[in-house]
């Protein structure tokens, strides 16, 4: 169990920016580290209990903290580039586009 736990903190450390808190009291640091915690901990258990990641199951936290991290910018783009589109005729048009391409990857 010891080695589990070093892998861990050496994922933490060098993957998930552990070592590059800068804050400087001790209950920000507690928080921070409980944070990257419960952040690696839901990347490594949410293949399991969605069905939506389950081709991800066995895979390194790291492979899948990219894959959140890509469609969460795909989601912050799109929402941006629909609000630009609010008042305008071609956005159930436009929205559709988009919406098909982000979680699709192709553009109908």
């Amino acid at each position: 169990i010891r080695w589990n736990i070093e892998v861990i903190f050496y994922q933490q450390k060098f993957f998930w920016s552990f070592g590059k808190y800068m804050v400087r009291n001790k209950e920000a640091i507690e928080r921070f580290i409980n944070l990257i915690a419960i952040s690696f901990t839901f990347v490594s258990v949410l293949p399991f209990i969605s069905n939506r990641f389950s081709d991800y199951k066995f895979e390194s936290p790291q492979v899948i903290k990219r894959m959140i991290s890509e469609r969460v910018i795909k989601e912050l783009i799109f929402d941006s580039f629909v609000s630009s589109l609010e008042n305008r005729k071609i956005y159930s048009v436009v929205s559709k586009c988009v919406k098909n391409f982000i979680y699709n990857d192709f553009v109908a």
